[in-house]
């Protein structure tokens, strides 16, 4: 068995069984879950738990706590970035001609200026403030010493490594509340001295580590109220109802078929009993397709949400909020009505959770932008661009314009090099990644004008022999895994002045609203647990000196 674990060498299958069967349990008790869309009767629905770690994976705690800090840079650079609309003009021009997607956002965003001056006279006032949930993923990268034998790099590994960013999600971030009840679980476990193996101890029972698990090294994680508490913070931000007859609610746009519907309810169940302020904050759900029929807008901007219109009881609202959990996919913007829906929610006065231009930010080639020299010193000051620039790895553009556009391209189309790297379209939703050897039969399967949309990103090459149990619908690994911390930010911003720099924005609120930590088998490529890659888990923070 690998050394880096928790688990001792000698542990029997039967402790691990036990373990399993209290998660399950767990699991079924705190709504640790994924719903089966299509197995819905009249009176039933089938649910299957959420792929979990087994035990908490090791961590180093000083790169956790750094993740924590920079997660405030982050926030203030993307606040800024969102609201420099000529600079994301720029970066994202060429895309448009190629992700139909980052075109349907910026086409929305142009007819929404369009319809505000209407006849030459402003109509649908700007809503200056602007809501973010974001989550900034990073995984270890070994920094491997050539000169140091095996025995040395075990007990050293944590020297050798440091956090890069794998990417920065700035739209409809998910995973916080599963996350959430992940970290709970495994504290559970550990306050019952589940995890306490020296109970077990055995005459021949040796280990290769001396790192246990307690409370002190299991962080904890708030992240279904930090997300709750940022919306909620809109919510009072956007005043009394402008309508006067109708109570104000924040309007949470959802997909159809939602299989994911235990990481989204939460956060509105966690509004409807805010008791911070005194009240209640009144939380709707609709779903994409259904916008425009239960909403209607007043020229003078107010959204008003009619809930299960045509029922006599269920009142009219005025929508403070709109936290969008939809609206990502290229489909959701193939007619008219599509594009209407995100016009009208653009159009109100309604607070943007978030704006479309910080929808916009979540483009993998403004990620690629933020990379080159110089260009964070925009928004932020050089010692805190400098902070953040260490996070950040080997990215290039894939045009043919460019010194780096040619230098990615040679890299991507040559099989040896592309090895060593990943291609990036500019999507969300996770599973859109080409890997290693693929990459160049993949760019001659499509047209050369069509690469510019894609972004090439070497490979971070996480610790090895760091060992775990994941358990899934796939059934259950035992095996070397690697990691990934999520680190989400919550934020408020007024744009100020000029919609062009980075002086025209005022960053209200910048907080982190807590954490994810998933973690896969060292020999899968994908990251995400509700596609089945992967799993939710907690990590076990340990210092240098373990």
């Amino acid at each position: 068995m690998p050394a880096l674990s928790v688990i001792p060498d000698d542990l029997p299958p039967s402790i691990v069984e036990s373990i399993i069967t209290q998660i399950k349990d767990y699991q079924a008790n705190h709504g640790s879950l994924i719903k089966v869309i299509g197995s819905e009767t009249e009176n039933s629905v089938l649910l299957h738990p959420i792929g979990v770690s087994v035990f908490p994976t090791l961590f180093p705690r000083k790169l956790f706590d750094t993740a924590i800090e920079l997660q405030h840079i982050y926030n203030e650079l993307y606040c800024k970035v969102a609201e420099d609309e000529e600079w994301l003009s720029t970066t994202t021009r060429a895309l448009r001609k190629q992700e139909p997607l980052i075109d349907a956002l910026w086409t929305v965003h142009e007819e929404v200026e369009r319809r505000r001056r209407g006849n030459g006279t402003m109509r649908y006032p700007r809503q200056e403030v602007s809501a973010g949930v974001f989550r900034s993923d990073y995984m270890l990268h070994h920094h491997q010493d050539h000169d140091s034998d095996g025995d040395s790099d075990e007990k050293n590994w944590m020297e050798n490594v440091s956090l890069k960013q794998v990417e920065f999600n700035a739209y409809s971030c998910a995973g916080g509340s599963h996350a959430n009840k992940v970290v709970d679980m495994h504290r559970y476990l550990t306050r019952t001295n589940v995890y306490d193996f020296e109970l077990e101890q055995t005459e021949n029972r040796q280990t290769r580590n001396n790192i246990c698990v307690n409370l002190s090294s299991l962080p904890r994680n708030r992240t279904i109220h930090g997300i709750a508490s940022v919306l909620a913070s809109a919510h009072a931000m956007y005043g009394p109802p402008k309508s006067c007859q109708h109570p104000t609610a924040v309007l949470m746009v959802v997909q159809p078929n939602n299989f994911n519907i235990t990481d989204e309810r939460p956060i509105e169940y966690a509004l409807w009993n805010w008791e911070e302020g005194g009240c209640p904050i009144p939380t709707y759900r609709v779903e994409w397709q259904d916008v425009l029929q239960y909403t209607s807008l007043a020229e003078t901007g107010e959204l008003l949400f009619h809930p299960n219109q045509g029922r006599a009881g269920r009142k009219s609202v005025e929508v403070s909020v709109v936290y969008h959990r939809a609206g990502y996919e290229t489909k959701e913007y193939a007619d008219e009505v599509g594009m209407e829906i995100r016009i009208r929610l653009e159009l109100s006065r309604a607070i943007k959770c978030p704006s479309i231009l910080g929808h916009i930010t979540t483009a993998k080639k403004v990620q690629q932008a933020l990379v080159v020299p110089d260009v964070l010193e925009r928004w932020l000051a050089p010692d805190r661009a400098g902070r953040i620039r260490e996070t950040f790895f080997n990215t290039y553009p894939l045009d043919n314009s460019t010194p780096t556009g040619v230098r990615g391209r040679e890299l991507a189309t040559n099989l040896l090099a592309a090895d060593n790297y990943i291609l990036k379209p500019s999507l969300e939703g996770g599973g859109h990644n080409i890997y290693g050897s693929d990459i160049p039969r993949f760019l001659d399967g499509i047209p050369e004008a069509q690469w510019s949309a894609y972004i090439l990103m070497e490979r971070i090459r996480s610790p090895r022999d760091i060992y775990n149990v994941l358990m899934s619908s796939d059934g259950i690994v035992a095996d070397e895994v690697v990691s990934e911390l999520g680190i989400f930010g919550t934020c408020l911003w007024k744009s100020t002045n000029s919609r062009n720099g980075g002086s025209n924005c005022e960053v209200i609120l910048n907080n982190v609203g807590g954490w994810s930590f998933k973690t896969k088998d060292a020999l899968v490529d994908e990251m995400s647990v509700v596609k089945g890659y992967g799993c939710f888990d907690t990590p076990c923070l340990v210092d240098t000196s373990n």
